[in-house]
């Protein structure tokens, strides 16, 4: 039996200002996806540009995949 792969989770190293927020959220109402079930909540963005995603990552924390 597979349990999926698993993927290393990144934790944020940097606090983000307003202006990363407004920033992230224009990415993620374009580019983005929300889901959730009963015990998470999900959001995910599909991108091209390899520093988005690291961007991401150094703000926020998450998985890449």
């Amino acid at each position: 039996m597979s349990l999926g792969k698993r993927w290393k989770v990144y934790d944020s190293i940097e606090h983000p200002s307003n202006l990363d927020i407004a920033w992230a959220a224009g990415f993620l109402e374009g580019d983005g996806h929300f889901s959730k079930n009963r015990t998470t909540h999900e959001v995910s963005l599909v991108q091209k540009d390899d520093w988005v995603a690291r961007r991401f990552l150094a703000l926020f924390g998450g998985t890449l995949g």
